[in-house]
């Protein structure tokens, strides 16, 4: 008892410590209390019912771009919307019975007993789960930029092997891009459904903050955790997004979202009269690329053509609200890992005590196998001591100052464009060792291009979807559209609209 309370600092004699002592038997054995209560009225999510095969650790030859961590079969129903339809969940995404790895060795012989929300309803709605993909190691690091570290390899691009996917959700832009899988489930704090999805050629969506639920999923910080669809349509994705959306009653993101969203209705009743204003400060990241800002303003011009009003609009607040994103995600990520060990979202809803229970022993086991990037967020909260807080809260308050900028473009714009990523994919160039490319995964220069223009949407929480829009030697180029609150059925409308013009 003394040793531990010098550990917390504090001064404790023998005659204290045995009145502490009795203190903490009593509070130790109202745990028990705990448990019965847990046993007899805890919340229960019970796993979709159908047939389950693990699966296994496909081959190059079987897997050649590396999308796969795993492939499994989770048979759905059969019937729905998404009957046929071969689905690859990033490996952040729970599903019963299917090793998560996070794609870390950090999570081996981590089998979750429940299914996320997303997964049951895809089930439900006749989609079969066909493989858990690749992605940057717990979402903070890996190949999809390039590091050169990573337990499961780098995401081969699917247009140039031997250029970046981008990241997090690596494996499920490629797997979309090269049909290993009809719609692929990827995970956004910063751009990470976004950005694979716009350097792979396909389309991804990031949903209104709130609108999916996040149950079952392993994120970052309950302010920017975002799960949605990626797929080769805008029809497939909108589909995907109709059957995963709306509230679970676990996940308290969803306070004031809607019991379901449909998407489908308007899909196809184009882009004339809607207001679309082009972001100039979209365009103005230094390491822009002419021939990306020339896509993404055809673009525009061919929604122009199609009855669309485009005008150019300015919201400075644009270049500066990434800027929160750090203190959001790695405080954010180093309390959720050093208070509840990954296992909820703190406030009321689903807590997965088997998963924080695991990762808590594992973290005393065998902490050296955490990414380095995690390592550094570890390290960041200890740096900053009782000063945590204090950024972490300070951003969090900017928050309604960036969103209150957005909304107020969208009280003359109907929705924003801007090109999703301001570069097109880089080639890939090996590190000479092992500092080489740790430096590169601590760093993450070509990281900050990626995310200039993505990681706004993940502040402020507004809808944001990708639609490919053209292509420059031999490299996909990617469209992003911003709307309201809840006006995700807009964007996609508008995306099937950017389809049609370009054919």
């Amino acid at each position: 008892m003394i040793s531990w309370a010098r550990d917390l600092g504090f001064d404790m004699d023998d005659e204290e410590s045995l009145v502490y002592r009795e203190g903490l038997e009593a509070l130790l054995g109202s745990m028990d209390d705990i448990d019965e209560i847990d046993r007899v009225h805890g919340l229960r999510l019970q796993p979709y019912k159908t047939i389950r095969d693990p699966g296994y650790r496909p081959t190059p030859d079987e897997d050649p771009f590396n999308c796969f961590i795993r492939k499994c079969h989770v048979a759905g129903s059969g019937k729905g919307p998404l009957r046929g339809k071969a689905i690859g969940l990033k490996d952040n995404i729970f599903v019963a019975g299917v090793p998560l790895t996070l794609a870390s060795r950090f999570m081996e012989g981590f089998v979750p007993s429940i299914d996320a929300t997303v997964v049951g309803r895809l089930l439900e709605a006749g989609a079969d789960i066909t493989g858990k993909l690749n992605m940057d190691d717990f979402s903070h690091t890996a190949h999809g930029y390039g590091t050169g570290i990573g337990h499961y390899g780098r995401v081969l691009n699917p247009h140039k092997p031997e250029y970046l996917t981008g990241g997090s959700s690596s494996g499920s832009g490629a797997a979309v891009a090269t049909g290993a899988v009809d719609l692929a489930m990827g995970a956004d704090q910063g751009g990470s459904i976004r950005v694979p999805a716009s350097w792979c050629g396909v389309v991804g969506h990031k949903a209104t903050f709130g609108l999916v639920p996040f149950t079952g999923v392993v994120g970052f910080d309950p302010a920017v955790d975002h799960v949605g669809p990626m797929g080769k349509t805008v029809r497939d994705v909108a589909l995907a997004l109709e059957v995963i959306a709306g509230t679970d009653g676990m996940d308290p993101r969803q306070n004031g979202m809607p019991s379901s969203y449909k998407c489908m209705k308007n899909l196809e009743a184009g882009a004339a009269g809607i207001r679309i204003g082009v972001v100039r400060e979209g365009f103005a990241h230094p390491d822009t690329e002419p021939d990306v800002a020339e896509a993404v303003r055809k673009t525009a011009e061919s929604l122009g053509k199609r009855g669309a009003v485009v005008t150019e609009v300015s919201i400075p607040e644009q270049l500066t609200c990434g800027n929160l994103l750090p203190a959001l995600v790695f405080i954010g990520s180093y309390y959720l890992a050093r208070i509840n060990n990954f296992g909820g979202s703190f406030g009321e809803g689903y807590h997965d005590t088997d998963f924080s229970q695991m990762f808590a022993r594992f973290l005393d086991s065998r902490a050296d196998y955490l990414p380095p990037r995690v390592k550094l967020t570890l390290l960041l909260g200890r740096a900053l001591g009782a000063d945590a807080e204090k950024f972490y809260g300070a951003a969090k308050n900017a928050t309604g100052f960036y969103r209150r900028a957005f909304d107020k473009a969208f009280t003359e714009v109907d929705c924003l464009l801007m090109p999703t990523i301001p570069i097109k994919a880089p080639l890939y160039v090996p590190p000479t060792d092992r500092n080489e490319a740790l430096r590169r995964t601590i760093i993450r220069k070509r990281a900050g291009a990626a995310m200039a223009n993505a990681a706004a949407a993940n502040i402020t929480g507004h809808p944001a979807l990708t639609v490919p829009c053209g292509s420059s030697d031999g490299l996909p180029i990617g469209a992003m559209l911003v709307g309201p609150r809840l006006s995700d059925d807009l964007l996609l409308r508008v995306g099937r609209s950017v389809e049609a013009a370009l054919n």
